[in-house]
């Protein structure tokens, strides 16, 4: 398997030759999961090239900003998506690798990257746009090697990852940490549950790599016979809160815990999680060496155990910084990171998450927690998914704007049940429906997009 791999790390880095690429220059990757991801990423690797990894969601007119602000000149696909990089501006080249082609683009050159730079990603994009953050060769081999040790990764593991690759969570614990270590990794392009629970019985897997939304199309799954998730000696969580409902039903039906996997682009794993307890079942774990969390106040002070503040980071595997207008007022400072999550410690370093800064919604010098206002409405009978907002409002500060989907209740029906539970300040002042909550692959609200004008059936005020 290894011989394999290194071979078409090698004849990917002949082709890339063949176009010109030069050491230092910033090579796309737009690719699914796939064994020829991590072989194209290798190869960019041998060219001393960095790989800028393109999310395969984003819209063409994002390809083409994004890949001029690095400077990205070339974007390797593969027949997928050579419809969104023809409508993104890229031209494909006669020659192509398998069925990897090379898109060229007309983009002004760019000198964000410097020689040990790895990888540019691109943040979440949940509540701000995303940013481009890049992450060495020794920031990431750090995380590997941390990783590894923490949960004892050897070559008798196998990994089945099922969260894109171009994020660090699949990429970095799920896919290259395993190979370094000897193991086999499993790549799953898209989401099936039916077919996810067929290979975890068929391949035997020893850890899988999910979120929680996938968490819940597993228990949701019809069941099948000869279902077996013994193999499985951890299965990790990221990227999203995981609902209490989603743990405990996938512990009675599979026999499994879930361990928290907490950490960002900038900085990869920062704490997990890996035994479950009744007091830890809220926590998303412990720091992984290497790593030292800090809770900070609003003036910058730190925080005793137990108060809720800023999660702040310091780690060997933070991004050197960010590319294009991000690099000012930046999350990075001073070698930490400032995460943008709200957070407490408790007294023996276990960290729990209760939200996001960015999230908080100023009614009136009153700060709303929008999770708060989402758990009353999530009790009304009808309601499938919520989603609490702030908009501005003419008078100042923010108003509380709910995005419901639903069945069968009125925007009436949701002031009245809000008024019976919540305080004043708290009360939706926009009520809106529509089909879908947008998210991102990880299950985050994509709350930025929330904050817009409607675009479905609207709103009652």
């Amino acid at each position: 398997m290894f011989g394999r791999l290194w071979e078409e790390a090698r004849s990917c880095a002949g082709f890339l030759a063949r176009q010109g690429v030069q050491e230092g220059e910033a090579v796309g990757l737009l690719l699914p999961n796939r064994g020829l991801f991590v072989a194209a990423l290798l190869g960019i690797t041998r060219m001393r090239a960095g790989a800028v990894l393109f999310p395969t969601s984003l819209a063409p007119a994002e390809v083409r900003q994004y890949g001029e602000i690095v400077g990205t000149r070339l974007i390797l696909a593969g027949l997928t998506h050579r419809a969104l990089l023809l409508e993104a501006g890229g031209r494909p080249g006669p020659a192509s690798y398998q069925d990897l082609q090379a898109f060229a683009f007309d983009v002004p050159p760019a000198h964000g990257l410097m020689r040990d730079d790895f990888i540019v990603q691109l943040t979440s994009g949940a509540d701000q746009p995303s940013k481009l953050a890049v992450r060495t060769h020794a920031a990431v081999w750090n995380e590997i090697l941390d990783f590894a040790q923490e949960i004892t990764l050897t070559e008798r593991d196998t990994t089945l990852v099922l969260p894109s690759i171009f994020h660090s969570y699949g990429l970095i614990g799920g896919a290259l940490a395993t190979l370094c270590q000897g193991g086999r990794v499993i790549l799953q392009d898209g989401f099936d549950p039916q077919v996810v629970l067929q290979v975890i019985r068929q391949d035997r897997p020893t850890i899988l790599f999910a979120v929680p939304v996938m968490y819940r199309g597993l228990i949701q799954a019809p069941h099948q016979d000869g279902e077996d998730l013994s193999s499985l000696r951890l299965c990790f969580s990221a990227g999203a809160p995981l609902p209490q409902d989603v743990d405990k039903e996938f512990a009675r039906r599979f026999g499994r815990r879930i361990s928290q996997d907490y950490g960002s682009t900038e900085a990869g794993v920062i704490t997990l999680r890996l035994q479950w307890s009744p007091h830890l079942q809220h926590s998303v774990g412990w720091p992984v060496r290497g790593r030292t969390i800090t809770i900070v106040g609003s003036h910058g002070r730190t925080l005793p155990p137990v108060e809720v503040g800023e999660v702040v980071v310091q780690s060997s595997a933070l991004a050197r910084g960010y590319l294009g207008d991000a690099r000012t007022g930046t999350a990075i400072r001073e070698g930490r990171l400032h995460t943008g999550d709200l957070g407490w410690v408790d007294e023996d370093g276990h960290l729990f998450l209760v939200g996001r800064k960015s999230a908080l919604i100023d009614v009136a010098g009153v700060t709303v927690d929008p999770a708060a206002v989402e758990a009353i409405i999530a009790r009304m009978p009808g309601a499938q998914d919520i989603a609490v907002v702030g908009m501005p409002d003419p008078a100042g500060g923010e108003r509380v704007k709910a995005v419901v989907v639903a069945e069968g209740i009125t925007a009436e029906q949701v002031l009245n049940y809000c008024r019976r539970h919540l305080p004043d300040t708290h009360l939706p002042q926009v009520v809106e429906f529509r089909s879908e909550i947008p998210r991102t692959p990880a299950g985050k609200i994509l709350r930025r997009l929330l904050r817009q004008t409607p675009q479905y059936h609207t709103t009652a005020e």
